[in-house]
C-alpha cells in the first residue's frame, strides 16, 4: 500500500480521498468511477464493499503495483503511526459523514490525527457542525484566486482551521501572508520539487503535499 510506503519514508502525514461504497463502507479512492484505474464503468458509490475490495486498481500503473486493491478507511487507519496525521478529503458529499461517524465516535479519528479537506462549502459546514474539534481545511484551486477575498472571509466566518491550495505562480508570499494573517493554516499541493518545497516552507506554509516523499526527505 502506498500509504505504508509513505510512513516508512518518514512522511509526517498522508492525504487521501474518501468515498463510500453502496453499502456504506468508507473507502479510499480518488476517482468517482473505476474506469481509469480498473477499466470498469461502475461508480464507486454503486458497488458494495464485498466487490470493491477485490478490484485490482494497480495493474494499470505497472507490474510493481499489480494486485493492489482499493483499501477501506479502516485499513488505512491501521497503518497510521502515533503522532502522524491524515488529511482526509471528502469526495462523496454529505452521505460520507454518516459513514465516518463510527470512526470519530470510537476516537480512531480525532483532532490530533486528522484534518478534513473538502471543495464543498456544504460539506465543510457539516463537518464543522458535527465534529467541531477536528480541523477542517477548505480546498482552493487557482481559478478562485480572483475571488480569494470572499473565499477567505467565508472560511474564517465559518470557523474553519485552514485552506489547502494548489501550487503555482499565483501563490506568492503576499497571497500566503493574507491567508496567514487571517489566522488560517495553509497546505499546498502538489509539490514534487524539493527546492520549491523549501521555498514554500520558508514563506511559512504549514504543510506541503507531495508524490515524492523520498526526494523530499533526502
Amino acid at each position: 500500500m502506498a500509504f505504508r510506503r509513505a510512513w516508512e519514508a518518514g512522511a509526517d502525514g498522508i492525504e487521501c480521498d474518501v468515498r463510500v461504497s453502496s453499502d456504506g463502507v468508507p473507502v479510499v479512492v480518488h476517482d468517482r468511477t473505476l474506469r481509469r484505474v480498473a477499466g470498469l464503468t461502475e461508480a464507486v458509490g454503486s458497488v458494495p464493499w464485498s466487490m470493491l475490495r477485490g478490484v485490482d486498481v494497480g495493474a494499470w500503473k505497472g507490474k510493481e503495483w499489480h494486485g493492489e486493491t482499493i483499501p477501506s478507511l479502516e485499513q488505512v487507519l491501521e497503518t497510521l503511526p502515533e503522532g502522524r496525521v491524515m488529511c482526509l478529503e471528502i469526495k462523496a458529499g454529505m452521505r460520507t459523514l454518516d459513514a465516518l461517524a463510527r470512526w470519530v465516535e470510537t476516537e480512531r479519528i480525532t483532532g490530533e490525527n486528522c484534518r478534513w479537506l473538502t471543495f464543498s462549502r456544504r460539506v465543510a459546514r457539516g463537518l464543522r457542525a458535527r465534529w467541531p474539534k477536528i480541523p477542517v481545511w477548505m480546498n482552493l484551486e487557482p481559478r478562485w484566486w480572483t475571488t480569494m477575498g470572499w473565499q477567505m472571509a467565508w472560511t474564517v466566518k465559518e470557523g474553519l482551521a485552514g485552506v489547502s491550495v494548489k501550487d503555482g505562480r499565483w501563490l506568492t508570499p503576499r497571497k500566503l501572508a493574507e491567508l496567514k494573517d487571517a489566522g488560517l493554516e495553509v497546505a499546498v499541493w502538489t509539490v514534487n520539487d524539493p527546492e520549491r518545497a523549501r521555498e514554500l516552507e520558508g514563506w511559512g506554509v504549514d504543510a506541503v503535499m507531495t508524490d515524492r516523499i523520498e526526494a523530499m526527505k533526502a
